[in-house]
């Protein structure tokens, strides 16, 4: 063990740390709503715009800067869990889109209502209203 003292942490780690923060607040708000299986990755699937209006997953791993295999692992834990499900394109009969379930859209507007709300806070606290 040296005594070398440890360099201050990067910008990229300072930014992260606030929203580090900000999921952990929408996940516990999540489940106190009743949504006890979702876990902060899947808010990567589920941010705007999400796979409301039917999405393929090379489009939402591109929004979420995710692999494809990432979020195909992502996917396959959210339709097990009853929030989205997968359909065959119509426009291309070889892929999938991906579609929020009822249960999932209510998760969504629910994960939403927080992020507008935490939103709002931040605002005040910066003289935004």
């Amino acid at each position: 063990m040296s005594d070398v003292p440890k360099p201050p942490p990067l910008l990229g780690a300072l930014l992260r740390v606030p929203l580090d923060y900000a999921y952990e607040r929408v996940i516990a708000a999540l489940h106190a709503e009743g949504f006890t299986d979702v876990v902060a990755a899947h808010l990567a699937v589920l941010r705007y715009p999400g796979p409301s209006s039917g999405r393929r997953p090379v489009q939402l791993a591109a929004d979420a800067n995710l692999s494809r295999q990432a979020m195909n692992y992502l996917l396959g834990q959210l339709q097990s869990l009853g929030y989205i499900e997968r359909r065959p394109d119509e426009d291309d009969g070889r892929g999938q889109r991906v579609y929020a379930t009822e249960r999932g859209e209510d998760l969504i507007t629910a994960g939403r209502a927080r992020c507008r709300h935490a939103h709002g806070r931040a605002s005040r606290g910066r003289g935004h209203a």
